[in-house]
């Protein structure tokens, strides 16, 4: 039996002609998202593949660079099943027809597959389950080189005031702390905004927090607000003092966030904050690069800032919404 739903985790497109072709022989599913290069594609059509010989089904997938520019625009015209989205704030705001997955599986279920705050943040203001989880990356990460640390001399910070010191000590022996490279077709810039988030989450309350990311202007906390306006100062004071910054201003807005890790291993620049996502994207160039405490790059728990915060850890995702997607009994 066929059920059309919309999720927030992947997009399926498929062009109706081959849709008509291929649908004689097995039912198909078409998925539509923003992956279109390198590893974490790679392993994305594996697992479908591995899925839809599972449950004898087609998957086409296409990838959109421009997703995010692209999406409001595809569902309109309804060509994909299922639609994959890099945030939870953008699955929601585009969640208006979709298929409360309460209706596709029972909630037991989906809690034991899920932490509740997983569910709660694919989930809409009037309680309807728009998407579920397809990979999570943390965030709260600074990438290093072990050999570049070693042979200069530096430890690896614990506290936020050894982050601090040991910024201020690597200019002041002449070499670049930072590397933060943004450049990323619609979503240039957004590696800041992990940086604002993650210094929120260390600084003030979860409330406030959410105050930050909420969809509502009105009830959005304030650029102006004292806690933003700290955020932005703490981050600044990283990413806008001079010589902190491989390539200064400019060149952190024209490098592609792709490249972030390339810099750290010829220790041009000892550390980037940058998500789990750096392993796939350094490991496409560099197959054969190490990631261990002791090889070519590792990383460090971004450190507290007001340690009545506790340890926070910021945390990204892909999470599909189902537009009309297929369920059968063997999903």
């Amino acid at each position: 039996m066929q059920r059309r739903l919309l999720l927030s985790l992947f997009i399926l497109l498929l062009g109706l002609s081959a849709l008509t072709v291929v649908a004689q022989e097995k039912p198909v599913v078409t998925i539509y998202g923003a992956y279109t290069e390198g590893a974490d594609q790679t392993i994305f059509l594996q697992d479908l593949t591995t899925f839809a010989d599972a449950n004898n089904i087609t998957i086409v997938y296409e990838g959109d660079s421009d997703f995010e520019a692209n999406v409001a625009t595809r569902l309109s015209e309804n060509t994909a099943d299922i639609v994959g989205f890099p945030q939870p704030a953008l699955l929601l705001a585009n969640a208006t027809n979709a298929v409360d997955l309460r209706d596709v599986f029972e909630m037991s279920y989906l809690q034991s597959q899920y932490n509740q705050s997983y569910i709660d943040l694919a989930t809409t203001p009037d309680g309807k389950v728009a998407g579920i989880w397809g990979r999570a990356t943390l965030k709260s990460l600074v990438w290093y080189s072990p050999t570049c640390f070693a042979n200069a001399g530096y430890d690896v910070p614990n506290t936020w005031g050894e982050l601090v010191d040991l910024t201020e000590q690597i200019s002041a022996d002449g070499r670049t702390p930072w590397v933060a490279s943004m450049a990323d077709g619609d979503l240039t810039g957004s590696v800041g905004t992990d940086w604002i988030e993650d210094i929120l989450l260390r600084t003030t309350t979860l409330e406030n927090y959410d105050r930050w990311t909420n969809l509502s202007f009105d009830e959005r906390l304030p650029f102006a607000s004292p806690e933003l306006r700290r955020a932005w100062s703490i981050m600044g004071y990283f990413l806008l003092t001079p010589n902190y910054v491989f390539g200064g201003v400019d060149g952190m807005l024209e490098q592609p966030v792709q490249d972030t890790g390339l810099p750290l291993l010829d220790c041009s620049a000892y550390m980037a904050k940058q998500g789990t996502e750096l392993r796939g994207w350094i490991l496409d160039e560099n197959p054969d690069l190490n990631i261990a405490p002791d090889g070519d790059l590792f990383y460090f728990y971004f450190p507290a800032v007001d340690v009545q915060y506790g340890l926070p850890a910021l945390i990204g995702h892909w999470h599909p919404l189902w537009r009309k997607a297929f369920i059968s009994r063997h999903i």
